[in-house]
Parts: structure tokens; C-alpha cells; sequence
């Protein structure tokens, strides 16, 4: 799964150390494979549900940048 977090005006490093810091999940930066912008999450875990609630609820206190409309 490759979601694009760049609506929360950071770059997918620091939304990665964030979840990590706040979520206590791991994700890998999209610029670790050439697609800033995007992060990677795995699937693969027996917790996936526990796991995909903390970091809802970590997006969850993220302000959401303005987005320029057309």
C-alpha cells in the first residue's frame, strides 16, 4: 500500500518518524524508493487491525494543509 501523505505538509521521512514515534508502527518513506510524497505500508501482520487503528488514530491529530484549489 502506497498512501500519499502530503496533504499533512511534511515529507514522507517525517510522516514516517512521526507514525513511528506516535503509532508505534513502522512504514517506509516513498523517498527511500524514488516517490516522494508516498509512504509504504506492509499488510503482512497478524496485527494489522491494532496496528492500522494507532495510526488512525496518529493521522487523526495532524493538521491537514491547505490545499490550492483551482
Amino acid at each position: 500500500m502506497l498512501p500519499d501523505v502530503s496533504a499533512f505538509g511534511m515529507n514522507s521521512m517525517e510522516f514516517c518518524k512521526y507514525i513511528l514515534s506516535e503509532a508505534k508502527v513502522a512504514c517506509a518513506p516513498g523517498v527511500a524508493y524514488h516517490i516522494e510524497g508516498l509512504v509504504r505500508i506492509s499488510l503482512g501482520s497478524e496485527r494489522i487491525e491494532e496496528a492500522i487503528d494507532r495510526v488512525a488514530r496518529a493521522i487523526s491529530k495532524l493538521p491537514l494543509k491547505k490545499l490550492a484549489t483551482a
